[in-house]
């Protein structure tokens, strides 16, 4: 009889431990906020008007910010021709360029995404995602999206809000400071952003 409650207590101590881990789990998987991918989610919604512009050498993208702190764990884009394009996230006030990565659009229209070192964002803090148009000394074609108002900024979806298109002709990535747009969005870079 000694030996079943030993045995009993054992199982019973199991049991709770099982009970409280998984509850801890539970708790922590509740607190997990999802991924956010601005562009991504402009595209979905019915109300945007898509199309293509013509081959020209320029660096396009906009101005972002976000209102929570989080990190930026990948770059994405979504070219209308087939190439290796170049996306770049950059500090907005200092020009700094704070990650790069070459995507390889191997199908048309659709979004091709690559992890990066993880960037920390800071809350409010602008930012700017970018992409070149230049391929092998060619220039590509590329999309822009606008709807009925005349002036689509600001834009805020989930924690993300975008202030501004802007944009520079050059033939090689640089900080796009040739001038900015309110009623248009040029070339599909985007970024995942998973707030804290």
């Amino acid at each position: 009889m000694k030996h079943f409650r030993t045995y009993l207590s054992v199982i019973v101590l199991i049991a709770s431990m099982t009970l409280i881990s998984c509850s801890k789990d539970d708790d922590e998987a509740v607190n997990v906020k999802p991924s956010e991918n601005i562009m991504t989610t402009l595209l979905q919604e019915p109300t945007w008007t898509q199309t293509t512009a013509s081959a020209v050498s320029w660096e396009l993208g906009y101005v972002f910010s976000t209102s929570s702190t989080g990190k930026i764990t990948k770059l994405s884009c979504k070219m209308p021709e087939p190439g290796s394009y170049t996306v770049s996230l950059w500090d907005q006030t200092t020009k700094t360029l704070l990650r790069q990565k070459t995507l390889e659009q191997s199908t048309p229209e659709k979004f091709v995404e690559s992890g990066i070192d993880e960037f920390l964002v800071e809350k409010d803090k602008k930012y700017v995602i970018s992409i070149n148009t230049v391929v092998g000394g060619s220039a590509k074609k590329f999309f822009t999206i606008s709807n009925a108002n005349t002036n689509i900024f600001p834009i805020a979806r989930g924690s993300i809000l975008v202030q501004s298109s802007v944009y520079k002709a050059i033939a090689t990535p640089k900080f796009p400071d040739g001038g900015a747009e309110t009623g248009r969005m040029y070339g599909f870079a985007d970024f995942t952003f998973i707030p804290d």
